[in-house]
């Protein structure tokens, strides 16, 4: 019993060939006619979150950031990335947190406080 299908027809081919291209990881996006986005998600599960949670965010960014190129002991640098998201939290305006939560970045008022508050804390 045959079912009428043979690779010798262009038609079969191509159709082949994208079901296969279909399959290899990447090609998606190009196949779908998709771009990349022009911009990066700015939702970084902040939206939200509590002047509490975007002061523990800041705090393990901090202690990654300083992990990965720490070359004291871990207590060291948890202290001092404590005391920065707790000063830097402390002395954000609504605003700064509003724009913070939306970004994940300090804006312009926010990075000088940003900034004072590495020095008080030593980073």
């Amino acid at each position: 019993m045959t079912m009428g299908f043979s690779l010798t027809d262009p038609t079969r081919k191509m159709l082949a060939g994208l079901v296969f291209l279909s399959m290899v990881p990447g090609t998606q996006a190009v196949y779908a006619g998709a771009t990349a986005p022009q911009q990066p998600q700015s939702d970084i599960g902040l939206t939200y979150a509590s002047a509490d949670q975007i002061r523990t965010h800041i705090l393990d960014s901090c202690v990654l950031r300083e992990w990965g190129r720490a070359t004291e002991t871990k207590s060291s640098y948890s202290e001092r990335c404590s005391c920065y998201a707790r000063r830097i939290t402390a002395d954000m305006t609504g605003e700064e947190l509003d724009a913070f939560r939306q970004s994940g970045v300090y804006n312009a008022s926010a990075r000088p406080k940003a900034e004072e508050a590495q020095l008080k804390c030593s980073l």
